[in-house]
């Protein structure tokens, strides 16, 4: 899957390795985000992102900050889309169904 944020085109990949970075670099689960979290979404993307450059070969010569500059507020449906859809639908909803096992 690919998004567009401002003229650049990124590859994304929702990998383990970028779950457990997010996770270990913010202290957020993923689990907990919701689609009000705005910045976390973003930053997010930022790992998937960062994720689907390395796995296509390509040089990612962002930081989580200067990648967050590239978001318009304008585009923040568009990115929480992107992260839901590469997570398989609400995260939410997917803590709850762990937690009712």
């Amino acid at each position: 899957m690919t998004v567009t944020i401002g003229t650049e085109t990124f590859q994304l990949r929702a990998s383990l390795g970028a779950w457990r970075k997010f996770e270990r670099n913010t202290g957020i689960r993923i689990a907990a985000i919701d689609q009000n979290d705005v910045t976390v979404i973003a930053e997010l993307l930022y790992y998937f992102a960062e994720a689907g450059a390395k796995a296509e070969g390509a040089e990612f010569d962002y930081d989580v900050d200067s990648f967050l500059d590239l978001c318009e507020v304008s585009e923040l449906p568009k990115l929480s889309e992107a992260v839901s859809t590469l997570l398989g639908g609400d995260a939410q909803k997917k803590s709850g169904a762990k937690a009712s096992r």
